[in-house]
């Protein structure tokens, strides 16, 4: 049953966050009408903002629904997670600035790391339960990723002082990525850690606050619901105070398609993070960033059938073979491990 749920929440969070990414990269390549110019969306900001917020109203929704735990919530991890999932995002968002897209996306790519390291310092019960499989999964799916990032072209090479990807146009090398968005890049990463390692920990919280209830834990949707209310009062307040917010509404007014867009995507992402937190719930957030990082290999090969100009090079092939590879061993040691449970069950009963 466990690797049932595991197999429909990795298929629900490839599905929906693959549409979404495409929708996403949509909305702002689109050219959409704005102060009678024709011009494309940036304000970022407004754009997490409504995502989070939808999010949330569909969290709610559900809870109302399919009803909630009747637990005590430890409100302040729960809020310092989605806040820190909102800064960790910001940052990434903002290293685009200074570093080239390779480079901001192999650094992003291998943050199942911190995650694995963050529940390490912040979860005991996490640094107990991690055996070999695990440490082997995170370094074959982050080797995995380095290699498809690497492997996409040929016209990268490393370089001193920071050891990142430099592009090669003729007999030209672009400058080095800026020290700046190599720091955005690493707040992004430590943040990150510690939001994967307060999800984890929030679970045992429950159980603290719940002591005279025996495996207290909160549902899927009440995880969903305290994060992203956090996180979209964060990304409101963040986007009020740099003007996005008041401009991102204007665009909105004039441009009756960017809102259709922005709630198509959103959608998605609200689909999405109700899998992503059903992973959480029940797997821990290991198995969910490995999830999500093999979604966005999955999600970029995807782009290659709409544009065949980013098609992967036998270099990419290689680390997507690395890393399902690594994701598919995983996956059957569970279902092995699982067997015999089932077995004693049964002989139990018989009893």
């Amino acid at each position: 049953m466990s690797a049932v749920k595991l197999l429909i929440g990795i298929a629900g969070v490839f599905t929906a966050f693959s549409f979404f990414a495409i929708l996403q990269q949509d909305v702002y390549k689109t050219a959409y009408e704005f102060d009678g110019k024709s011009t494309k969306f940036t304000q970022t900001l407004f754009m997490m903002a409504c995502e989070r917020s939808i999010n949330s109203i569909v969290a709610l929704v559900a809870m109302t629904v399919f009803g909630g735990s009747g637990l005590k919530v430890p409100l302040q991890e729960m809020t310092v997670s989605g806040v820190t999932q909102m800064i960790s995002m910001s940052s990434s968002n903002e290293a685009l600035r200074y570093v080239s897209f390779t480079t901001q996306v192999l650094c992003k790519s291998c943050k199942m790391v911190p995650v694995f390291i963050g529940s390490l310092l912040l979860d005991p019960i996490k640094r107990s339960q991690y055996g070999w499989v695990d440490y082997f999964k995170v370094a074959l799916v982050t080797l995995g990723v380095i290699m498809f990032n690497f492997g996409k072209t040929n016209e990268f090479i490393m370089s001193p002082p920071f050891m990142v990807p430099l592009k090669v146009s003729g007999d030209k090398i672009s400058k080095p990525d800026d020290p700046w968005g190599l720091t955005l890049i690493a707040i992004s990463l430590t943040l990150d850690g510690v939001t994967g390692g307060l999800q984890d920990r929030v679970k045992k919280s429950v159980q603290d606050l719940n002591s005279a209830k025996s495996n207290a834990r909160l549902t899927s949707y009440e995880m969903m619901f305290y994060t992203n209310l956090s996180g979209a009062i964060f990304a409101v307040i963040c986007s009020g105070a740099t003007g996005q917010l008041q401009e991102g509404i204007n665009f909105c007014t004039q441009s009756p398609e960017l809102l259709k867009a922005i709630l198509t995507f959103a959608a998605c992402s609200a689909l999405g993070q109700c899998f992503i937190f059903m992973l959480v719930s029940e797997f821990g957030a290991l198995v969910t960033t490995t999830t999500t990082t093999v979604r966005k290999i999955f999600s970029t090969v995807l782009s290659a059938f709409r544009d065949p100009e980013k098609w992967p090079t036998d270099g990419s092939w290689m680390g997507i073979y690395v890393v399902f590879g690594g994701i598919l061993f995983d996956l059957l040691i569970k279902m092995t491990k699982s067997k015999p449970k089932k077995e004693e069950k049964g002989s139990k009963k018989k009893d």
